[in-house]
Order: C-alpha cells, then sequence, then structure tokens
C-alpha cells in the first residue's frame, strides 16, 4: 500500500480525460466532420484490487488490465480536478504468469470488462476519442488529451458537454447500473 501511495502522489505521468454518458452513433455522427484515424479497437478485461478499501477511499487505483493478450499492471493516483480526470497514471506491461499469481493473492475489489473502440485526430499525437462499450453498463465516449483544455475543445466540437460525468467505470460497477437507460 505504502508504495502504491507514494507513487501514486507523484505528477509526472498524467492521465487527463472526461467520461461522457453518450450513444455512440450520436458521437460518430459528429467525429465524421472532422479528420480523425481509426487507432484500433481494445478488448480489455479489468480487475481492481483494494486493501480493505484504502486505495478507494483515498482516490488511488490498483489494476491489472488484460488488453488483447497483454497484461497491465497500472497504479492511478487521486484526481487534481474536479471536472476531469486529471491523475498521476503508470503503466507497466507484466507476464501474463505474474499477472496470474497477483491475482491469486491481491484482494479483489471490482472488475469488468470493456470494448473500446479509438480515434485520434490528425496532427494531435495527445489526444484519443475512445467509444466505450462495457457490457451491463452501457455506451460512454471518453476524450483523453494533454490538458483539460483540449479535452474541452473536443468536447464541444462533439457537442457532448450535457453527457459528463463524473464517475469511474469501476464506481458504475459496483453501482452495477445500466447508465444509457437511466
Amino acid at each position: 500500500v505504502k508504495l502504491i501511495l507514494s507513487e501514486a502522489n507523484h505528477a509526472k505521468h498524467r492521465e487527463i480525460e472526461r467520461k461522457y454518458q453518450v450513444l455512440h452513433h450520436q458521437v460518430k455522427e459528429m467525429l465524421d466532420r472532422f479528420v480523425v484515424k481509426y487507432a484500433g479497437t481494445d478488448n480489455e478485461e479489468n480487475t481492481l484490487y483494494d486493501f480493505q478499501g484504502i486505495l478507494k477511499d483515498l482516490g488511488c487505483t490498483f489494476r491489472i488490465r488484460q488488453n488483447n493478450g497483454e497484461h497491465i499492471l497500472t497504479m492511478k493516483g487521486p484526481t487534481k480536478s474536479i471536472d476531469f480526470t486529471n491523475k498521476s497514471e503508470y503503466n507497466f506491461s507484466i507476464p501474463r504468469i505474474i499477472s496470474k499469481a497477483l491475482d491469486l493473492v491481491l484482494p479483489e475489489s471490482v472488475s469488468y470488462s470493456k470494448r473500446r473502440e479509438n480515434y485520434r485526430p490528425l496532427g494531435d499525437t495527445k489526444c484519443t476519442i475512445s467509444l466505450d462499450h462495457v457490457p451491463g453498463l452501457g455506451e460512454f465516449v471518453e476524450i483523453e488529451a494533454g490538458t483539460e483544455n483540449q479535452v474541452l475543445l473536443w468536447e464541444n466540437r462533439l457537442r457532448i458537454a450535457e453527457y459528463a460525468i463524473k464517475e469511474s467505470y469501476p464506481q458504475l460497477a459496483r453501482n452495477g447500473k445500466d447508465t444509457n437507460s437511466s
């Protein structure tokens, strides 16, 4: 826990993003007006681990993600913003055997799967617009960029500001609600 907390509070690797509860066909219509490149589809299995709720209560994440056959260990710190996800994030590719061993010894907090279509605006390597489908929860869009202003720029271009939500996928999975039918 001490290692995770000490690393999670460093500011050198930032994740800056915002999530939206919006149907994909609406966003694809708007994306067609801009020059964006399809950057692939990810099929993820995410498992978060915690130690009696300590990490969750502090806004930190310790996760193993299986993505298209790769195993990725992630540590995230608490967010530094009210309206955005703006937190430190570290990702480490790990061998499958290490992933399986950690899964056996770490206490699982929550798990969920996600299919993610990724798009990148031409000439903007720090921005990714992801169309996510989370089984049992619905359709979402995430805009991840180098700055909060860059996220807002694409939010306005795609006309999705009114659909912004603050809950993370783990929070939504814990609550077990389909947000697109709300």
